[in-house]
């Protein structure tokens, strides 16, 4: 039998009492840990909501932590905003059809045994919608009228700049006794950012954040304003920039007509100008870079040359029971193929503007202009007139 002394010693040793101790210690460590777990309580997140926008979808997810997951969410007071709904699973979602503010309380319920659950109050506000989103894309110089409208609210509606500074040249314009708009031109390109405020009748409001980037503009833009040249008459083609610092440089791509080249403008910021040596259509892109700003801009333009000169400078239409003062004839040139000239003709007579095409033969100075009837016509270029017969008789075009 084992001496019960040596069994005392053995408890009361040293070595036996720090073991215990260390036993004991680490007891109590786990104790209060599990309490401070059993002491968590449920949370649901967020803290708040992001304000909502009449007619726009809105979603947002609730969560819930320290709990035994998953969750079931329910609305437990108060209402949703119409065109809201609150899933089981969580999710704030819907679109919103009138500005306004709504208090709700929501329940979150965990699956433990027995259930744990949480409650958090909610103030959701609806502000009214603005439009547009965003603004179109603009250059500057160029006249606009974009009108601004709203949803979600009642009554009229009033609008102001909240924040930032209209571009320059840009107004507030009145388009009805209920509505408004912003006019223009801006006067200077740039990056504008400026932030506008939307009220209703009922004193609810919102506000939409603009950034706008207003180009430069390069002239010509549209081929119309593109002027024909001719082999052998002496060529000027005006180029500048509108909106910028006023210092520039420019380049070109693609083909000039042989003979020209880009120079600085006797009546304009640069000018393609020469002599064409060579009939064709050319096409060249002119880009000009702002030297203060860096800001680009291109102008793509087809440059049609003409083997010899149609009387393009026709203006005025005298034809059985016509008036020359007001009648008038109109060519616009598009291609030149074997000494034919060819394109569309505007015709008016006595106030009757009527749509066709023309050809003119270069060797015979032969015009034939079909619109409304056909008119053919032997020409003088160097007089720049035509005689001949329309529809309703002799016709002379001057």
């Amino acid at each position: 039998m084992e001496d019960p002394r040596l069994i005392q010693n053995s408890q009361s040793s040293p070595g036996g009492r720090a073991a215990s101790l260390v036993i004991v210690a680490l007891l109590v460590i786990f104790l209060i840990v599990a309490g401070s777990a059993s002491a968590a309580t449920l949370k649901i997140a967020p803290a708040s909501l992001k304000t909502a926008t009449a007619t726009v979808h809105y979603d947002k997810q609730l969560s819930a932590t320290n709990g035994a997951g998953p969750y079931t969410y329910t609305v437990e007071s108060g209402s949703l905003p119409e065109g809201l709904s609150l899933s089981p699973s969580g999710e704030l979602s819907g679109t919103p059809q009138d500005a306004g503010t709504s208090t709700f309380t929501v329940r979150a319920t965990d699956s433990s045994s027995p259930a744990q659950s949480v409650a958090r109050t909610y103030t959701l506000t609806v502000q009214l919608d603005l439009l547009p989103a965003k603004l179109p894309a603009m250059k500057a110089n160029k006249p606009f009228l974009q009108p601004l409208t709203a949803a979600g609210g009642s009554g009229s509606y009033s609008y102001s700049l909240l924040a930032g500074t209209l571009p320059p040249g840009v107004e507030w314009y009145e388009l009805s006794p209920t509505n408004e708009g912003l006019a223009g031109p801006v006067q200077q390109a740039g990056l504008y950012r400026f932030t506008l405020k939307v009220e209703d009748g009922a004193g609810h409001t919102g506000t939409r954040s603009y950034t706008w980037n207003v180009g430069l503009s390069l002239y010509p833009e549209e081929q119309w304003d593109v002027d024909m040249a001719f082999v052998g008459v002496p060529y000027a083609q005006g180029i500048g920039v509108e909106g910028g610092s006023g210092h520039y440089t420019y380049t070109t791509a693609g083909t000039l007509p042989p003979g020209t080249a880009l120079a600085e403008g006797e009546y304009s910021e640069e000018e393609i100008k020469g002599t064409p040596t060579r009939s064709g259509l050319y096409r060249v892109a002119v880009t000009a870079t702002d030297t203060e700003t860096g800001r680009t801009v291109t102008t793509r333009l087809k440059i049609p040359v003409f083997g010899s000169p149609v009387p393009f400078e026709l203006r005025h239409l005298e034809e059985a029971g016509g008036q020359p003062e007001t009648d008038f004839v109109s060519l616009t040139p598009e291609g030149e193929a074997h000494g034919v000239i060819s394109g569309a003709a505007l015709v008016d007579v006595n106030e009757t503007f009527e749509h066709g095409t023309f050809s003119y033969d270069v060797a015979g100075n032969q015009l034939r202009i079909v619109v409304a009837g056909v008119y053919s016509a032997t020409c003088e270029p160097q007089a720049h007139t035509c005689t001949g017969t329309g529809p309703n008789g002799p016709v002379t075009f001057s």
